[in-house]
């Protein structure tokens, strides 16, 4: 039997995998790497031309007459299986294959995805033979780069082929390679339910999903179209600094993307400089505007079609049929700052040199009162006081001119809620000065009124009270001394003044202090290493039992199952919605879609774990098909990742379209830090973040583990004012890690 009559296939791994390759003449011959070595040493001639023929393409990676172990699994159940692989050239994925057993019947439908999950080509098997592999063509054919990880997959009502245990080793066969699993995550894909992404994996089961590959462009006349855009047409709201996209039906040429095929307009239909990229895997052009685009405004994107140059072609040099263009706008003006806000019928007051007193714009925002505006008391004049309904005064002194200003205002029908207020305003709020106070202890609130859905136990509050009698108005809340023991002294309290229906609200603490250092703990204890566990961590700021310096817990432990914080700013709320009533109902912009009650904001943090495409992929899966993410159907999360650990700009770009925030997970060596050198560390940090991840937008929130000493020397009071500061200096929110 002549050699050159033989046929050579081989399996990578330890050992050959259980296929059935056959001559002409029926022989089966197995052989491995370690095999084939003595006998390309002995008839080097005959073997190397047999091998080379082996890549002679069009291919497949398995034989027409490999077979399954199992032909026809029944599982009753819809589903996705399918089989990552990789070409070691660049070529074109012409026809989808798999095996079919007997049992399998009803429609099959074939996918071909990109590592990342977007849908690159499918089609709808015809004609199928009993049993047998099966094939459909791919029109037009998919254009796929070398040494690039691929999924071939289809959708079954219930039935397939299976072979247990096969991707153990790689199967490889010319230019295509199933790959190993190990080699990107596991192989023999599957997911159950309508036709999505496989992910899921159990055992390195073979599925017998195939696929037809050719180096050579195959025959195609049918022009490229635009799929989709990010943003998608006429978007509203879309951050300035987005990575935008066009993809496309099949690969275009990356020859034909430049300046002149695909331009970004202003209104005026100016050009915007941008930098510009051809994605070939994902079969998308980005734009990356060269500087964040203007608020407000309303962009356009010019791709060039038609017969005439410049213009978007494919491979086979079919152009674009004629031009594609769209619009979006993006979103509105930020206000001046975090510490502002857009304006409205509510005004917080505060003063400079209490950073606690305007801390109120972060209760309101919470608590969906967005329509605020902040001032400085000293800019404060009756005439801009008669443009609101309602004023929240931060703690501050006030001068005889300023009482007899807010006095007259609240006559004439406002509203003041006033925090830990100057003891001249006493009269307006009906209080008689008792010249005492109490610090760091409880209020209970009443079940009336305002108070009603605030819990009816006591909670804690932190700073000092002033103590008043009651003289002319009515308490909303009482001082405790103790958990237990209530004081005749109000915490809260509210009069009807003047007959205009104007309101003279009070808390004799400050609670703006209180709910900052409820969340944020003792900023005497701020750089105090007070658990015994280095470094300084924000539960320092918590812990009472320290060995040099023992005292109570900041935080009164029988007290942990009541958001005492959330319910104090609950009630500062319901005392604004129902003391403006008179004037108007104030309307709260927090309603969740689809009248939700609660929505859970998830986050994760990636230390070089390579979590986030699982995680990412993951949520993806549990999201409903064809879920709507404006409308917040869609599972998505925040993934904050140290930069360097594998995670790519272009898998960045893929779930930030999906919805996915990917930002940075800001790093101090887990060591003691101060407030210059954690602000050099983020700096630096988000710089290297932003030049690893151009494709997508700013991160605006990013992760620290260690959040008490450094905050608190950044403004030298509390860690919250003192983020706020930092937020409005860096344009990114601060989220810090706090163990309470």
């Amino acid at each position: 039997m002549a050699l050159a009559s033989e046929s050579y296939r081989w399996f990578e791994g330890p050992r050959a995998r259980p296929t059935h390759p056959r001559t002409a003449n029926g022989l089966v011959v197995w052989a491995s790497i370690a095999t084939l070595l003595p006998l390309l040493a002995v008839l080097p001639q005959r073997v190397l031309a047999d091998t080379a023929s082996l890549a002679a393409c069009p291919c497949t990676g398995f034989q027409p007459t490999d077979t399954p172990a199992m032909a026809a699994a029944l599982d009753n159940a819809a589903l996705e299986v399918g089989v990552k692989f990789r070409s070691s050239q660049a070529g074109y994925i012409t026809a989808l294959r798999f095996y079919k057993g007997s049992l399998n019947t009803g429609v099959h439908v074939g996918h071909l995805w990109s590592s990342t999950g977007v849908l690159l080509g499918e089609a709808t098997f015809t004609g199928e033979t009993a049993s047998g592999w099966q094939q459909v063509s791919l029109s037009p054919a998919v254009a796929i780069v070398a040494n690039t990880t691929y999924i071939a997959s289809y959708h079954s009502t219930g039935s397939y082929a299976f072979t247990s245990a096969c991707f153990t080793a790689a199967v490889v066969n010319g230019p295509l390679r199933m790959l190993a699993s190990g080699e990107d995550g596991p192989n023999g894909v599957f997911e159950y339910g309508p036709v999505r992404f496989p992910a899921s994996s159990y055992n390195n089961t073979n599925y017998w999903v195939d696929v037809v590959f050719n180096t050579v462009v195959p025959t195609d006349a049918t022009a490229p179209t635009v799929v989709s855009t990010n943003p998608s047409a006429n978007e509203h709201g879309v951050p300035t600094t987005a990575a935008i996209t066009a993809t496309f039906s099949e690969a275009i040429s990356a020859a034909s993307v430049s300046a002149a095929s695909v331009v970004l307009r202003t209104p005026a239909l100016a050009t915007v400089s941008a930098t510009l990229s051809y994605d070939a895997v994902a079969r998308a052009v980005r734009i990356v505007p060269s500087v964040p685009l203007a608020n407000a405004t309303t962009y356009s994107v010019l791709i060039e079609g038609g017969a005439a140059t410049p213009h978007i072609n494919d491979v086979a040099n079919n152009p674009l049929a004629a031009d594609f263009s769209w619009s979006f706008t993006t979103t509105a003006a930020p206000p001046a700052g975090i510490t502002q806000g857009p304006g409205g019928p509510i005004l917080v007051i505060s003063n400079p040199t209490n950073p606690y007193s305007r801390y109120p714009v972060e209760m309101l925002r919470a608590e969906g009162l967005n329509l605020f505006a902040a001032s400085d008391l000293s800019t404060v004049t009756s005439t801009i006081l008669n443009s609101y309904d309602v004023v929240v005064l931060g703690e501050t002194a006030l001068s005889a001119t300023q009482v007899t200003m807010f006095t007259t205002w609240v006559n004439a029908g406002g509203t003041l809620i006033a925090l830990r207020p100057s003891k001249l305003l006493a009269s307006l709020f009906g209080l008689t000065d008792a010249a005492a106070t109490l610090s760091n202890q409880y209020l209970k609130v009443n079940a009336t009124g305002a108070g009603v859905g605030i819990v009816g136990e006591t909670m804690q509050f932190h700073g000092s009270a002033d103590l008043y009698t009651l003289s002319g108005a009515t308490a909303i809340a009482t001082l405790y001394s103790a958990s237990s023991t209530s004081t005749p002294n109000p915490a809260v309290t509210t009069r009807t003044v003047g007959a205009n229906g104007g309101r003279a609200v009070a808390f004799a603490f400050d609670l703006a202090r209180s709910i900052v250092q409820t969340r944020q703990g003792n900023p005497a204890w701020a750089g105090q290493e007070r658990d015994g566990l280095a470094p300084r961590r924000s539960d320092d700021m918590f812990y009472g039992n320290s060995v040099t310096d023992p005292q109570p817990d900041w935080n009164d432990f029988s007290k942990i199952a009541i958001p005492q914080a959330d319910e104090q700013q609950r009630l500062l709320v319901n005392l604004i919605l129902t003391s403006n009533l008179h004037r108007k109902p104030l309307p709260r912009f927090w309603y969740f879609p689809n009248g939700k009650k609660a929505v859970v904001v998830m986050s994760g943090d990636d230390h070089g774990d390579a979590g986030m495409v699982p995680r990412f992929d993951l949520y993806r899966q549990q999201s409903p098909v064809n879920c709507s993410l404006p409308d917040w159907e869609c599972v998505n999360a925040t993934g904050y990742l140290y930069v360097g650990q594998g995670f790519k700009d272009s898998q960045a770009a893929f779930y930030n379209e999906r919805g996915f925030e990917t930002a940075d997970h800001i790093f101090t060596g887990c060591a003691d830090f101060t407030a210059a050198s954690l602000d050099t560390a983020i700096v630096n940090q988000l710089a290297t973040f932003t030049s690893a991840f151009p494709s997508i937008p700013v991160p605006t929130t990013n992760r620290l583990d260690e959040m008490t000493g450094a905050a608190t020397a950044l403004l030298g009071c509390d860690p919250v004012v003192g983020d706020i500061l930092y937020e409005s200096v860096h344009e990114v929110g601060v989220d810090a890690a706090v163990v309470v």
